[in-house]
């Protein structure tokens, strides 16, 4: 798998694509910090991006997770709670590109997924 050090050992591009990709999914929840209700194009790309990621540790984790599957669904959650933080510090009016139905919604993939 993607994400099996077994795999990692053989082959280390394997190991730097799948930090890649979780490298990119949680750079992703800076977007929290843009002023705007209306996501743009890179906003929802990114979206994109966590329910792929979703959808890959997802299908990687037969039998079970690998450590680090752990370390990647960790790191996600810390950055998305980080993120829900900051959002609710700038008040109750105030808008989301990130937290919206089209990026980290129901109609998505809502947000605490992970």
């Amino acid at each position: 798998s993607l994400f099996s050090e077994e795999a990692h050992k053989q082959n280390q591009l394997l190991q730097e694509g799948a930090c890649c990709i979780i490298e990119h999914t949680l750079s992703g929840y800076k977007f929290v910090a843009t002023k705007s209700d209306v996501p743009d194009e890179n906003c929802l790309q990114w979206g994109r991006l966590r329910g792929a990621t979703f959808s890959l540790l997802q299908a990687c984790s037969d039998p079970g997770l690998t450590a680090l599957s752990v370390q990647a669904i960790t790191a996600l959650n810390v950055a998305e709670c980080q993120a829900i933080a900051v959002q609710h510090g700038m008040g109750p009016g105030s808008p989301s590109i990130l937290f919206n139905d089209s990026v980290v919604g129901d109609d998505v993939l809502p947000a605490g997924a992970y």
